[in-house]
């Protein structure tokens, strides 16, 4: 995605931060990434941050919870991070509450000035292995859960990778084999226990193909919200919120997210427990109020949002 690219090579030029990047000759066919010990510039922070607030949004989410690129300027979790971790920091998060997803919906429809708020919240309920639980960008739980997933430049969602590792063959049927009919369900993990208190899918007969491939990351998030942690239900009162970025072509009409979202969408009981949100609609949240217009100014001439 070439405009971005330039966006944030004009930053990077701007800001003085050519010296700390990989390369230091622009390109626009490529993004500036910070060198590994410069990783945390790729936060913004308040141009007046004591150290205290410093520590408590770079601090935000731990080092060892980054992605591998995290380093580059198209990091949707520094991203994320910019955002949410200055907002927690600054009790600002409550700026936040009027704002509007794509149909009209409320993004979050809780007061966040009382939410509890983690950032990389891994999900303990759901029956995976430790090392490759759902870990949700920023999770909010009070009188409404709300499970946020962060995109910028990203092409698609994750889908199931038991197919490309050829454990599946696509179909929700058994195979190979195994007594249940997904080789997750064989191994204890509980998507598929749940997925019918959420979704029109049955889960005791076979489906071709299984709906869960293509949706895999959209639903994860929905389930990590919509069960409790007592393995209750909560359609209700949760709701999965992705944000991403409206110049991301695959977030338009015949676009790769947009049909995936789309699939996951058509196929809930409640459809309103999926929702869409800009960057641009926070950035422009962000720059009503005094005390976070620094973020939304950081943000425009970052990003262009």
């Amino acid at each position: 995605m070439n405009y971005l690219n330039e966006q944030l090579w004009n930053y990077a030029e701007s800001e003085g931060l050519l010296p700390k990047l990989n390369e230091r000759v622009r390109t626009n066919e490529r993004p500036p990434v910070f060198q590994r010990q410069y990783a945390d510039q790729n936060i913004l922070l308040p141009p007046d941050a004591d150290d205290e607030t410093r520590s408590k949004v770079v601090c935000g989410v731990s080092r060892r919870k980054r992605h591998s690129k995290f380093c580059s300027m198209k990091s949707s979790q520094a991203l994320a991070q910019s955002v949410f971790a200055n907002l927690v920091a600054s009790g600002d998060l409550h700026v936040l509450n009027d704002l509007v997803a794509d149909r009209g919906l409320p993004a979050f429809g809780v007061d966040l000035g009382g939410a509890k708020v983690q950032l990389e919240y891994a999900v303990g309920h759901l029956g995976e292995p430790t090392q490759s639980r759902t870990s949700i960008d920023v999770f909010i739980s009070g009188e409404r859960r709300v499970a946020v997933e962060c995109k910028l430049t990203e092409q698609k969602f994750d889908k199931c990778s038991r197919v490309r590792e050829k454990k599946c063959d696509g179909n929700y049927a058994r195979q190979r084999g195994r007594k249940e009919r997904c080789y997750l369900s064989e191994r204890n993990i509980l998507y598929w226990k749940y997925a019918p208190d959420f979704f029109i899918w049955k889960n005791d007969r076979d489906i071709f193909p299984c709906p869960l491939r293509f949706t895999y990351q959209i639903a994860r998030n929905l389930l990590a919200a919509g069960v409790l942690e007592n393995g209750s239900v909560a359609a209700d009162s949760s709701h999965a919120l992705i944000i991403y970025d409206e110049r991301n072509p695959e977030f338009g009409g015949g676009g790769k997210c947009r049909g995936q979202f789309d699939a996951a969408c058509n196929a809930l009981k409640i459809p309103s427990m999926l929702r869409l949100c800009s960057w641009q609609s926070v950035t422009g949240e962000l720059a009503k109020n005094a005390s976070t217009k620094w973020l939304a100014a950081q943000l425009q001439n970052k990003y262009g949002f």
